[in-house]
């Protein structure tokens, strides 16, 4: 199945392969896929690495695509499935790139991921020259699986009364194998202080905040805090989504009374 049906410009979009070994030998699956405009031109083509099945044993071989340069619109993705490069199966998908307000900056994707059940996985990814996010993945079963990491400097409904953003907003996308797997995982996002500068704002009081997408409001990480001297935000979480640093600007030293 590829259960993609929209995507806004910008974000990652997944694609989902269900395979499955009926024969009684050991194989190497891989997927390759085309993605097509309305008017039938290849715009791009994605491979997938290899996935090891035991007879009887099934995966998701997944991929993502990334949708900054494809202008909204309808697409199509042709998929085909090769079984140790002998055999192929073919199958298609339709779906949207919708229109969005997001200025991405950078991306990271990791396709092979190797986890392994309460143990941490460590992710370093260097997203553009200004932001690194590393994370430490704790996950309650063992498996291959890839993530995918945009940065933008604008978002959607990005103000929050009273506090203000530096423009670092960072979108993690993981597997559904892997979301609901996940215990908890420790992100740290980067900043520089030319970017606190510009921005106006108290270093002490920067913070993770995450868009929630069932209230369509930012909530402030409860778990979260900043390592000034390393110049980096940090947050103990339980979810992916669109995060993004926030904080305040330092308070005004009151004007002395006049006798």
């Amino acid at each position: 199945t590829m259960p993609l049906t929209s995507a806004p410009q910008g974000m990652f979009a997944e694609f989902d392969i269900n395979v499955k070994n009926i024969g009684n030998e050991n194989i190497n699956v891989s997927t390759g896929i085309e993605v097509f405009n309305s008017t039938n031109n290849l715009v791009t083509t994605l491979n997938s690495t290899y996935v090891f099945l035991q007879p009887g044993s099934s995966n998701t071989v997944i991929t993502f695509l990334n949708t900054y340069n494809l202008p909204a619109g309808s697409y199509r993705a042709d998929a085909r499935i090769l079984f140790d490069g002998r055999s192929t199966a073919n199958m298609t998908k339709s779906f949207n790139i919708t229109s969005s307000s997001n200025i991405q900056i950078g991306n990271y994707t990791n396709s092979s991921i190797n986890f392994t059940a309460d143990i941490p996985t460590f992710v370093r990814a260097n997203i553009s020259t200004t932001t690194t996010v590393n994370m430490s993945i704790v996950l309650n079963s063992t498996f291959q699986m890839p993530i995918a990491i945009t940065e933008f400097t604008s978002v959607f409904n990005q103000t929050i009364p009273s506090y203000t953003s530096i423009r670092k907003f960072v979108d993690i996308f993981a597997s559904s194998n892997i979301t609901t797997s996940l215990r908890w995982y420790w992100l740290n996002i980067s900043y520089t202080d030319a970017e606190i500068t510009a921005a106006g704002l108290d270093e002490s009081q920067l913070r993770i905040w995450f868009y929630n997408t069932t209230t369509s409001t930012w909530q402030q990480e409860s778990n979260s805090g900043v390592e000034t001297n390393l110049n980096y935000v940090w947050a103990n979480v339980t979810h992916f989504s669109l995060f993004g640093i926030f904080g305040t600007t330092p308070a005004q030293p009151s004007a002395p009374s006049v006798a």
